[in-house]
């Protein structure tokens, strides 16, 4: 059993029983994000509109409207290999429809608080129930950044810390306005994205390159366990 003290002018000042708030690490980074030399401010300033996705009644169709899941949704990208597609009432999917520049977020489960931007070749598509979408005021919050920072180690401690009380580890839209993020100006946050992405694609490229030798090894291992290639016996 994990116990800790906690100052009751803390659980006064912050209505706040449980022990994730409180905990060292979820402390540390509030401390660490409100010292840094930006600015910094919650989530719910600096976006324009927080929605959950679509709940999915009637299961997926062959074709239709294009629905991201949370399989779909992945640090920095969108898988575009499994993509499914819904039919039916229009006028009620239509508050779920993305636009190319929101933010997509997984707000359940084991991924919780991953995060892809929607690119232009995905607007218009919906997004399923256990995810968020997150759409940025754009002279205040660059889309880049704030998966960026969705994706970062200084949110996974928030995350665990206002996320339900289930088993089942969620957050709802409430508790996402609330973390608390850096904020450089927006010159800045565009630059970070843009250093970070570049870094995001030769790490890719590498692991492409590397799955590929490794492809080739295990072929050249077959070839020989069955005599196709031969072996230098000295």
């Amino acid at each position: 059993m994990i116990s800790t003290l906690v100052p009751i002018q803390d659980i006064q000042t912050k209505g706040r029983w449980d022990f994730p708030s409180h905990a060292p690490k979820y402390q540390q980074i509030l401390e660490l994000i409100k010292s840094s030399k930006w600015n910094h401010c919650t989530v719910g300033s600096v976006i324009e509109r927080c929605e959950y996705g679509l709940p999915i009644r009637s299961g997926y169709t062959d074709e239709g409207v294009s629905v991201l899941r949370i399989q779909n949704i992945r640090e920095y990208q969108i898988d575009f290999s499994d993509i499914s597609y819904i039919s039916g009432d229009i006028e009620r999917i239509e508050k779920y429809r993305l636009e190319a520049g929101d933010v997509v977020v997984i707000r359940t489960g084991n991924n919780l608080g991953t995060a892809a931007v929607i690119p232009e070749e995905l607007g218009g598509c919906l997004h399923s129930s256990y995810s968020m979408m997150l759409r940025p005021i754009k002279d205040k919050l660059s889309s880049e950044y704030l998966a960026l920072i969705l994706n970062s180690s200084l949110l996974k401690p928030q995350f665990f810390a206002l996320k339900g009380g289930s088993t089942q580890p969620s957050i709802n839209i409430a508790s996402f306005k609330a973390l608390q993020i850096p904020l450089p100006p927006l010159s800045i946050q565009k630059k970070i994205a843009s250093v970070i992405q570049r870094s995001y694609e030769q790490a890719k490229q590498l692991r492409i390159e590397a799955d590929k030798l490794i492809d080739e090894a295990q072929s050249r291992v077959e070839r020989m366990i069955l005599g196709e290639e031969g072996i230098d016996e000295n």
